[in-house]
């Protein structure tokens, strides 16, 4: 259920950024199960899920108290492969990753 999860993260950060306005207007906003089942659903089903082996995802980071803004950038391959990068422009680029056994920058 773990590989599950890890395969859910990027699409469930994604539905909870979306603008739920139009939610919030019709009624009661549904919980967390229901939002899971139903990206599961729209995604195809678990096993077309499931048969996901590799994924990349951009986005950008914002930390409005601090006014900083930068981009995400992160690379994923199954079954533990992963490369990270942050780039906060004239501050600070942190590159990690996960080779399978050793993490680190």
């Amino acid at each position: 259920m773990m590989k599950l999860r890890t395969q859910f993260a990027p699409g469930a950060l994604l539905l909870a950024l979306l603008p739920t306005t139009a939610v919030a207007q019709a009624g009661t906003l549904p919980d967390g199960p229901t939002v899971i089942r139903r990206f599961v659903e729209a995604m195809g089903g678990e096993a077309a899920i499931m048969q996901q082996t590799s994924r990349h995802v951009t986005g950008t980071l914002e930390v409005p108290a601090q006014g900083v803004i930068g981009d995400l950038e992160v690379y994923a391959k199954a079954p533990n492969l992963m490369a990270v990068t942050v780039v906060i422009p004239g501050m600070v680029t942190v590159r990690n990753g996960y080779d399978g056994t050793v993490g680190g920058r």
